[in-house]
């Protein structure tokens, strides 16, 4: 899938913590979190929803939905990278 940046913030609206891993529907790690909750995300497209889990307690995480925009139908040599929103659901 193409590259992707996303803003990845809790529901009160702070930012996830840097060092998060974000896992996809099937648990499989699909990008991290650093400073300020940006995160760089690879392998998903569509929509659907993430797991951000920044340690061990069921505390440490939260479901955040996503929707990749439709990528251009004609090729392109240099594919630009995606910016997305993505805020942990209550």
């Amino acid at each position: 899938g193409r590259p992707i940046f996303a803003k990845a913030d809790k529901a009160d609206g702070t930012p996830v913590p840097m060092g998060s891993e974000l896992l996809d529907s099937s648990g499989k790690a699909v990008g991290s979190v650093g400073q300020g909750g940006m995160a760089f995300i690879r392998g998903i497209t569509g929509s659907g929803t993430l797991t951000a889990r920044w340690g061990t307690h069921a505390s440490d995480q939260c479901a955040m939905p996503y929707t990749v925009p439709a990528e251009d139908p004609k090729p392109k040599k240099h594919r630009p990278a995606v910016r997305i929103q993505l805020r942990c659901e209550e």
